[in-house]
């Protein structure tokens, strides 16, 4: 797991959790949480379903997910 969907949802550009979450943390947590060590999952399980709570209330769809861009 090297934390796509946490890097993608959590750190896009815009991502609505940034009003309430510093980015260069989250970034620091989703590390911590790939690195294999204790105790980030539960923040970035919460961090991640209020970051797509936010985006499909706020723009009013049900969005999809971000994705990774793709790699060549």
């Amino acid at each position: 797991n090297n934390g796509g969907l946490l890097r993608s949802e959590l750190l896009a550009p815009g991502a609505e959790i940034h009003a309430y979450a510093d980015p260069a943390r989250l970034e620091r947590l989703i590390d911590h949480h790939v690195a294999g060590r204790p105790g980030a999952a539960n923040h970035l399980y919460r961090l991640l379903t209020t970051q797509i709570w936010l985006r499909t209330s706020i723009s009013g769809a049900a969005a999809p997910p971000r994705r990774e861009p793709a790699v060549a």
